[in-house]
């Protein structure tokens, strides 16, 4: 079964919208809320194409078409399958009379399948339909983004405005979800020339009838949603560690840090949106793959290359850049931690006066993938340091080790 609860309605964030290639999307709230960030394109068959992904970092795929008549409600099984790598079953449900969603496999494997895949094959009860997908990469790198930048967004309702309604289909485990249902009106193609909406297997007539064959009616979806290369990875400085920003790594850093913040001690820490850093943030800042904000002060993660990336070598690079920029007194220190001889950890303090022109600490491990993790914490601006924040960090990171 699919685990959500999907509302009939989403409303859309304004000033969330993106683009990449062909690909268009935005976020949506459920109850005022943030819920989801979708993305979608058009196919020259006339179907919508989504990818969606949630607050919780789960992520759906959905096909739309204006001229489809479905049972909302309803439900089978369909299978995907990118490529050749094999085909996934999953359970679908009608969220629309246009509109058909189902789940993803949440695991590395399948994203990287869908950010290197060429071709999309989707078997929906009767019904088959194949996609190119050509330039997901870059998209669903956009979609990841857009989570990251609105994932606390909470709508303010106006002085003595009555609540949001939420009609919603229920399915056991429920986890929100909402995607639009509806394509934009210049999607909208004549019903006679549209491919057929998907349908539950009907059950055979007879015991002859279940020996025949179905031959599956194949639509070609051929209409190429971007021509661009999708960039993998950035050399800070050129030369040195080499730092990910490709999706797939992104997509390890997030998953690896919410099960950081589910712990007590990172109650209040919230991701944030840090592509906007400026020409005066630091290469931590610009190049990082996710941030966040906390009591204490912000923090970035970042991903290095399995192969380029030394522990004793990116704490090094990190304290140079500090140590460069700092215009006071600068101090810097590194050691394994205790609990943890396989994390190092640094810090690096610029003084002026009594107060902290910059204050970070640093995290850096070994993440499951064979990528090496660096985590910055800035107290900067105030005379009084919280030393506890790296063995915070140390001792959840050991803990998800075990």
């Amino acid at each position: 079964m699919i685990a959500v609860a999907i509302p009939a309605t989403a409303d859309e964030i304004a000033g969330s919208g993106f683009r990449s290639g062909k690909w268009s999307g935005s976020a949506y709230t459920d109850q005022g809320a943030f819920s989801h960030c979708a993305m979608a394109t058009d196919y020259q068959s006339g179907i919508r194409l989504h990818f969606a992904i949630d607050k919780t970092y789960h992520w759906r795929i959905g096909l739309s078409h204006p001229d489809w008549k479905m049972t909302p409600g309803e439900s089978f099984q369909i299978s995907y399958e990118v490529d050749r790598y094999g085909a996934t079953a999953s359970d679908a449900r009608v969220i629309g009379t246009d509109f058909l969603l189902a789940e993803l496999v949440a695991t590395d494997r399948v994203f990287n399948q869908f950010r290197r895949g060429k071709m999309l094959k989707i078997d929906a009860g009767s019904q088959s339909y194949s996609f190119v997908l050509t330039g997901t990469s870059r998209a669903l790198s956009q979609t990841l983004k857009c989570v990251e930048r609105n994932i606390d967004y909470r709508e303010r309702p106006a002085p003595g405005a009555p609540g949001v309604p939420s009609a919603s289909m229920s399915l056991d485990g429920a986890m929100p979800t909402a995607i639009p249902t509806h394509a934009p009106e210049a999607t909208r193609r004549e019903a006679s020339s549209g491919p057929q909406a998907p349908q539950a297997p009907a059950a055979p007539a007879s015991a002859e009838a279940s020996n025949r064959t179905t031959q599956m009616p194949q639509t070609a979806a051929l209409d190429l949603p971007d021509t661009g290369t999708d960039g993998q990875r950035t050399a800070a400085s050129g030369i040195g560690p080499v730092v990910l920003d490709a999706p797939e790594p992104t997509l390890d850093a997030v998953r690896f840090m919410f099960r950081i913040f589910r712990s007590e001690d990172f109650a209040q820490y919230r991701f944030t949106d840090h592509t906007g850093a400026g020409a005066d943030a630091s290469g931590i800042d610009r190049s990082a793959a996710i941030a966040w904000t906390s009591p204490r002060g912000p923090g970035v993660l970042k991903v290095y290359d399995a192969a380029s990336a030394q522990l004793d070598g990116v704490i090094a690079e990190a304290i140079a850049e500090d140590a460069r920029k700092c215009r006071g007194a600068f101090a810097s220190g590194k050691k394994p931690a205790q609990e943890a001889p396989a994390i190092s950890t640094a810090f690096t303090a610029c003084k002026d006066g009594e107060v902290y022109e910059t204050y970070r600490d640093y995290v850096a491990f070994r993440h499951g993938s064979g990528n090496l993790y660096l985590i910055a914490s800035d107290q900067s601006g105030t005379s009084s340091i919280d030393e506890t924040v790296p063995a915070t960090f140390v001792r959840s990171i050991v803990a998800l080790a075990e």
